[in-house]
């Protein structure tokens, strides 16, 4: 994990994740909607979101991807997963595959030059202790939720099968039943194959990466 400044005042914390980066950086209260979009150098427009702490996002997730990977690519979405476009229409040169997650003014983008990802982020607190027997198998909250982390494996729990719902989609919607994750978060299994995972976390938040690369043996 490095940590270095980005948006003046905000520190981005980089995590070298299987053969995926991530860059999480966290929004201040001076992180306005109009002045996150004074450091953009094209338009985006912020009209379809009616929340403020929303708009923030948007646009700082669009900062965050320029000071990363710079000023050639530019963010679309297809079918609500992101991709990356390139700012020419004439560069025909290979992109990386991105993901993208945002929790509470907590901006997350990874990337991976080579496999299909799904990465999500998501800050601590009361939501997963109330659904966590909706999404996790009655063998999952066996070895889960049978020690004084509890709370933390269970965000961290829902954060990997958010990352797979992130590749795969509506097949695997029944996160109980299509999901499986393995003991310590080892890997995880989906659609009958198994596939890496990284996953982190600190006082805020946790944080996961899943590959689409299959597994021969766990």
């Amino acid at each position: 994990m490095v940590r270095e400044k980005i948006m003046e005042k905000s520190e981005l914390v980089t995590y070298h994740a299987l053969s995926s980066t991530v860059y999480v950086v966290s929004l201040t209260d001076a992180d306005t909607p109009e002045s996150l979009l004074g450091q953009l150098p094209y338009d985006v427009d912020l009209s379809n979101y009616k929340s403020v702490g929303r708009q923030r996002e948007i646009a700082g997730i669009r900062i965050l991807l320029r000071q990363t990977l710079g000023d050639d690519v530019r963010l679309e979405y297809h079918n609500g997963r992101p991709f990356l476009k390139h700012k020419l229409a004439n560069d025909y040169s290979p992109l990386p595959h991105i993901s993208i997650s945002h929790s509470h003014g907590i901006l997350a983008l990874a990337v991976n030059p080579h496999y299909e990802l799904g990465m999500d982020l998501e800050v601590f607190g009361n939501k997963i202790r109330r659904v966590r027997e909706r999404f996790l198998s009655a063998e999952e909250l066996a070895w889960l939720i049978n020690d004084d982390e509890r709370l933390t494996r269970a965000h961290i729990a829902w954060t990997v099968k958010e990352s797979v719902f992130k590749i795969f989609g509506d097949p695997v919607y029944n996160f109980q039943s299509k999901i499986t994750i393995s003991p310590h978060f080892s890997a995880v299994t989906a659609l009958n194959d198994t596939y890496p995972v990284f996953c982190s976390h600190n006082e805020r938040y946790a944080i996961s990466v899943v590959e689409k690369r299959r597994l021969l043996s766990v």
